[in-house]
């Protein structure tokens, strides 16, 4: 199997902001239900912290790296 290098950002992008649009939702989605927004800030921030370390982990998974 073979994996153009032109693809790899597009792979890594689409995952991060898939689950980015995610996090961002659920944010919006605890703030409309009275969470308090520091608190509904730190789960987007971690949220896109997971999101960059799947996007991360599905490159390193397509380039043949062992996690």
């Amino acid at each position: 199997m073979s994996l153009y290098i032109r693809l790899l950002p597009h792979y890594a992008l689409g995952v991060f902001f898939i689950l980015g649009h995610l996090a961002s939702g659920s944010r919006g989605v605890m703030i409309a239900h009275g969470v308090n927004v520091a608190v509904a800030n730190r789960a987007w921030s971690a949220g896109l912290a997971a999101a960059a370390l799947m996007a991360t982990a599905i490159i390193c998974g397509l380039c043949g790296v062992r996690i």
